[in-house]
C-alpha cells in the first residue's frame, strides 16, 4: 500500500506523520475511498464523453 502525506506511519507504528493523527484502520479506509471516488469520476466522465459521442453520432451520420 502506498503512503499518503496525511497517512505516512511512524517508526512505531502508532499515528500518523505530517497530518491528522489518525490510525491505521482509519488510514486506510481514507485511502479506499479515496480510490473509490477517483475511479467513480474516471468512469463518470467515460461515460459522459461516450453519451456525448454517441449522440453526435447518431445526429451527423450519412444517411
Amino acid at each position: 500500500m502506498r503512503d499518503y502525506p496525511g497517512c505516512r506511519r511512524t517508526d512505531q507504528g502508532k499515528g500518523s506523520v505530517g497530518g491528522p493523527d489518525l490510525s491505521a484502520e482509519a488510514c486506510e479506509a481514507a485511502q479506499g475511498i479515496g480510490t473509490g471516488v477517483g475511479i467513480a469520476l474516471i468512469l463518470g466522465v467515460w461515460i459522459t464523453v461516450d453519451f456525448i459521442l454517441g449522440i453526435t453520432y447518431l445526429i451527423f451520420r450519412k444517411k
